[in-house]
């Protein structure tokens, strides 16, 4: 290696953590924001380190109103614990039907088993006809 000439700037290895530029999408990849989610509806919630659980989306009272939250965030409670409820962000629920439905609803964990039969049993459907489907 030839030595560095008086008042060279020294280069810089890239960094293998720094991230690639982000991809513009084109028009037609474009995705619409999601649509909202109403007060009553069943809906899958993603909790950091829990399965995806089911949870209803409520109106929340005046207490839960004055927990920090943003203004997008949808107020849920979760089934099989009626006490646990919390502000979710939007892209952190999905609808109840959705692609992965047959598969998280075939988790074989107990409480989320219960919590499962609770929101059928909210939405008024039981569990053999859903497997039926």
């Amino acid at each position: 290696l030839a030595p560095r000439e008086k008042g060279a700037k020294r280069r810089r290895k890239p960094d293998s953590k720094a991230k690639a530029p982000a991809k513009k999408k084109g028009k037609a990849e474009v995705e619409e924001p999601p649509r909202e989610l109403l007060p009553g509806e069943i809906v899958w919630a993603k909790v950091p380190s829990y399965p995806w659980w089911p949870a209803q989306v409520q109106v929340p009272s005046e207490a839960h109103e004055k927990i920090r939250h943003k203004k997008t965030d949808v107020f849920v409670v979760f089934f099989g614990d009626q006490s646990q409820c919390s502000w979710m962000k939007r892209d952190k629920l999905e609808p109840w039907v959705c692609e992965d439905y047959s598969a998280r609803v075939a988790k074989q964990t107990k409480g989320l088993q219960s919590a499962v039969s609770d929101a059928l049993k909210a939405i008024g459907e039981d569990k053999a006809q859903v497997k039926d489907e």
